[in-house]
């Protein structure tokens, strides 16, 4: 994944990404952002990962995730999520860290609309937004790589 973030408080977000079983490599600093390449053995640390830098200080913004697994030519898949607009960012981020995604969910469009004092019908509408432009993003992705393997 590419993480890009921001230093708050001048600390080195380095630290925080030790006690994770995680490989980091800074990939672009400007200013005060830099965006973070990071890749994890497992899916779940991730949620871990983005906490202990934001206890760092850091505002995070997830820019992109690949696999890594080797099923792919390459073993790499991209997701490009510059498509995806800031208000829909911040709805899928209030999803995923309130437990939308989760499954039983632990929080529904109305929870989110709350949170992000937006009504349940934009909340639903940022949501199936964003999910299309990255599942189409994935499916563009996955067609291109079956194309290529004919």
């Amino acid at each position: 994944m590419e993480i890009l973030g921001r230093y708050t408080d001048g600390d080195c977000v380095c630290p925080a990404l030790l006690p994770h079983d995680c490989v980091s490599s800074v990939v672009a600093v400007e200013g005060d952002e830099f965006i973070i390449s990071v890749t994890v053995a497992r899916r779940e640390e991730l949620p871990a990962i983005v906490e202990s830098l934001r206890s760092r200080g850091a505002t995070v913004d997830l820019r992109r995730v690949a696999r890594t697994d080797g099923s792919t030519p390459g073993g790499r898949i991209s997701v490009d999520v510059n498509g995806v607009t800031d208000k829909q960012r911040e709805a899928l981020h209030a999803a995923f860290e309130e437990g939308y995604y989760e499954r039983p969910r632990r929080a529904d469009l109305g929870d989110l609309a709350e949170r992000l004092d937006i009504s349940r019908s934009a909340v639903s509408q940022r949501l199936t937004a964003v999910e299309s432009t990255l599942v189409e993003a994935l499916y563009m992705r996955e067609s291109w790589i079956e194309s290529t393997n004919r």
